[in-house]
């Protein structure tokens, strides 16, 4: 399986679209049942909508994020950035670590993703998000 890339615009049936051919796409070369199938789908689309909602904040332009598949043994690699500010990723995660109350509205994402996956990285910016995940 070589790397696949993939575009979203800030719209509700292209990010549907895109997270299914993603879905598609990894379940052609991994077997992988209806519980990683939906932890796959579960991290796409709260990765994908972070990305969307702080550009979206950010300007009345379009807002696209790119979605990078990359293979590694037993697994696969979600890259997804955007060209919005970005956020303090350390931040807002230790905030979310100290108060879980406050992430009933904004950042139950981060961690549900932080959570599934085998690791979460940002860049210094805040706007590219990588997650490893095994199948």
């Amino acid at each position: 399986m070589s790397e696949q890339v993939f575009a979203v615009i800030n719209r509700a049936e292209e990010k549907r679209e895109a997270v299914s051919a993603l879905c598609s796409f990894v379940m052609q070369h991994y077997k992988i049942g209806e519980e990683k199938t939906f932890y796959l789908k579960l991290v796409l689309n709260e990765l994908i909508d972070n990305s969307l909602r702080c550009q979206s904040g950010c300007s009345q332009v379009r807002t696209v994020a790119e979605i990078k598949l990359s293979p590694f043994t037993r697994g696969v690699n979600i890259t997804i950035s955007d060209s919005g500010a970005g956020f303090n990723p350390k931040e807002t995660l230790k905030r979310l670590k100290e108060d879980i109350e406050s992430c009933l509205e904004c950042g139950r994402g981060l961690l549900l993703v932080r959570e599934i996956s085998r690791s979460m990285k940002f860049n210094k910016r805040g706007n590219r998000v990588s997650v490893d995940m095994k199948l």
